[in-house]
């Protein structure tokens, strides 16, 4: 499913029109990049645990009422 997700990534470049360079692809960047975008990495963000949205304001909001249970 990686693969997948590689090749979209790089779909998607080409569309914006900032294709990925040679060397940039040599570095594994677009594989990088689909690891950071993963779900499992997203999720085990400490910021998705801890932290508040809006801090400093009248209308503090834990960020755990963005995500579903």
């Amino acid at each position: 499913m990686i693969e997948d997700i590689v090749l979209y990534i790089k779909k998607l470049a080409d569309v914006i029109d900032y294709p990925f360079s040679y060397e940039e692809i040599e570095k594994r960047s677009v594989d990088k990049i689909a690891n950071m975008c993963s779900f499992e990495n997203l999720s085990n963000l400490e910021v998705d645990k801890s932290s508040k949205h809006r801090e400093g304001t009248s209308r503090v909001m834990e960020n755990k009422i963005y995500f579903l249970k």
